[in-house]
């Protein structure tokens, strides 16, 4: 496990560089009421049609995408989502994900998938290393 303090100063170096790779990861994006809601008022959409378009009802859940169901979740060819201002909290929370926290191995894997976590954790790396250097003379 990565630890809590090193995690956080990684994720305090952490500037999204909006290449939309976490969006196509596998895995689900759900969404509650309220973030449909939100999702629906920015798209200038009622909340039904928004559910007709774009959710997807698996196990319970409000799946607005997946890796059967929109991919692309609302990622324009710009990489942009169409829904940032409104995205659902698992988007928001990004990458303060536990899975990626798990261990070094796990990180590292998701740095190569984000260039902006790789980047936020790298310079975290050459911080500890200066100041590795500094004690030592």
């Amino acid at each position: 496990m990565i630890r809590q303090e090193d995690k956080e100063k990684i994720l305090d170096k952490f500037v999204c560089q909006k290449t939309g790779n976490c969006c196509r990861t596998s895995g689900y994006v759900y969404a509650t009421e309220k973030e449909i809601d939100g999702m629906a008022t920015l798209l200038e959409i009622t909340n039904e049609k928004f559910k007709e378009l774009y959710v997807r009802r698996e196990n319970g859940w409000n799946v607005i995408a997946s890796e059967r169901h929109r991919t692309e979740c609302f990622l324009n060819k710009k990489n942009e989502c169409q829904v940032y201002a409104e995205r659902p909290g698992h988007c928001r929370s990004y990458p303060n994900w536990p899975e990626i926290w798990e261990d070094e191995t796990s990180l590292i894997k998701e740095t190569c998938l984000c260039p902006a976590l790789k980047k936020a954790y790298f310079e975290f790396k050459s911080d500890k290393t200066e100041k590795t250097i500094k004690k030592s003379v």
